[in-house]
């Protein structure tokens, strides 16, 4: 009775123990703490918050739990019993942030949450069954069309909410605020968290109106959306620039990035070529350029002949005949013949090209590249004896501002002497940035071998993040 209460009117009362405790049971590795039981069955139970993480861990005055998807806690101080209860805010983690002063794009949702949020229509029901904004807590974002994690998203101070490209409507799940964010010993799904991190500065404008062809086409927003000096809104996409009224953000128009970056010398119109696997564009005069096949039903699936916009170049090899270019005024399109069928034909980069040589400054997609993340590896003794277990320790960095990268997990791999290397797993660091991992005893190997180890991060940026040491095995 005490739960359907709950459920019905909402949290009225404290979550503590009762005397009966019949609450349904609890699947998962670890139990609910008796101090969270009722709490944990209210919100949704396993279904919802996803199963336990850890026993209960101390925050200041609190006492925590956490799920997959939150952190559970108590703070005995609240006078009020009611607010005894609450969900940390975690999504601060993420690093994730709208501006809310840009207009609020097309299909964010019909529901004002104030402060210049909508909440998506899709995510309404599940933020109705955790009681809105009592727990959810103040948005983040507006909802998010995620090309890496293939998911709508929607970042709340407290939860998140997603919902798969290929799910059915309505199939929306919280995100895994807890699994991202857990004490190190069982933190999990570390790339997946820096994916979000890597992009959680950029505000979208126009990712909603998109269909999947074009988003994957165009790449992701490499930087914030900005007012442009004609009045209209634009953001810079790693292969292109976007741009749209104002008034109209649903009509979206690709600049002349190719002319403006004077990215190839202009050729002159041509007369029609019949070969059966090409196309003619006529530009002026019954000339034009022939386009083959591919490349043209590329340009179908980006909206059609205006997006691409005129086209200036026949196709051309390039990088010593790799790959076959054919420009347009607005973008560059590649033909790689070695590559799977279905992904042969892309766009050229041309907005990272643009970014850096006008405004290199302006790019917000983080980057974890060897230049942008520092990682430190040092052994807990630089010769071990037989049957000694050696501690590799790493400490990782950002470059740019010296801060600790927390919760980066990573793979280790020993090479030992007339061996097969062995793999294992570094768990993820604490907020310090550090981490260690003990390595098996060694044994059986000649004395003073060198054996060298290599480890790299799991971040979802090429090239891999890696550094390399070594230690001596002293033998008897």
């Amino acid at each position: 009775m005490c739960l359907l209460l709950l459920a019905a009117c909402g949290p009225l009362g404290a979550f503590g123990p009762t005397d009966s405790q019949a609450l349904l049971p609890v699947t998962g590795t670890l139990p609910v703490d008796p101090l969270f039981k009722e709490f944990y069955q209210a919100l949704g139970g396993q279904a919802v918050l996803g199963p336990v993480l850890t026993g209960l861990v101390e925050r200041e005055a609190r006492k925590c739990q956490f799920t997959e998807a939150v952190l559970m806690c108590f703070n005995p101080s609240e006078a009020e019993s009611s607010r005894q209860y609450r969900l940390e805010p975690l999504g601060y983690g993420l690093q994730v942030q709208d501006d809310p002063q840009l207009p609020v794009p097309p299909g964010a949702g019909s529901r004002d949450l104030g402060g210049g949020f909508r909440l998506y229509d899709e995510f309404a029901s599940l933020y109705e069954r955790i009681y809105g904004d009592l727990y959810a807590g103040r948005p983040l974002t507006q909802v998010r069309a995620n090309l890496e994690t293939g998911r709508y998203e929607q970042f709340f101070e407290n939860v998140g909410f997603y919902r798969d490209f290929n799910a059915a409507p309505g199939d929306v799940h919280l995100l895994p605020y807890g699994a991202y964010q857990c004490e190190p010993g069982c933190a999990a799904r570390s790339e997946e968290y820096w994916k979000i991190v890597r992009s959680g500065r950029i505000t979208q404008l126009f990712e909603l109106t998109l269909s999947s062809a074009v988003r994957a086409g165009l790449g992701r927003p490499i930087a914030q959306p900005r007012m442009a000096e004609d009045g209209m809104f634009e953001q810079v996409y790693e292969n292109a620039i976007l741009y749209a009224s104002p008034d109209d953000l649903a009509h979206i128009h690709l600049r002349p990035l190719v002319t403006w970056l004077n990215f190839v010398a202009v050729q002159p119109p041509v007369e029609k070529n019949p070969h059966e696997q090409l196309i003619f564009y006529e530009t002026e005069n019954g000339l034009g350029h022939n386009v083959p096949l591919f490349f043209d039903a590329f340009i179908g699936s980006l909206g059609g002949r205006e997006q691409a916009g005129q086209p200036i170049t026949e196709i051309f090899p390039e990088n010593n005949g790799s790959i076959y270019r054919q420009c347009f005024e607005n973008l560059c399109l590649d033909y790689n013949p070695a590559a799977p069928e279905g992904a042969r034909v892309s766009l050229a980069g041309l907005g990272w090209l643009w970014l850096q040589q006008r405004d290199p400054g302006a790019v917000a997609l983080k980057r974890f590249t060897p230049e942008t993340v520092q990682l430190s590896l040092e052994e807990r003794s630089p010769q071990v004896a037989r049957g000694e277990q050696q501690q590799v320790s790493l400490l990782v960095l950002d470059r740019a501002t010296g801060e600790p990268m927390g919760w980066v997990a990573g793979r280790l791999s020993l090479n030992l002497p007339d061996r097969p290397a062995l793999e294992l797993a570094v768990p993820p660091t604490g907020p310090d940035g550090r981490a260690s991992v003990d390595l098996p005893p060694l044994d059986g190997l000649e004395n003073m071998s060198v054996v060298e180890y290599r480890v790299c991060l799991e971040l979802p940026d090429d090239p891999q993040v890696c550094a390399v040491d070594s230690f001596v095995y002293r033998g008897e």
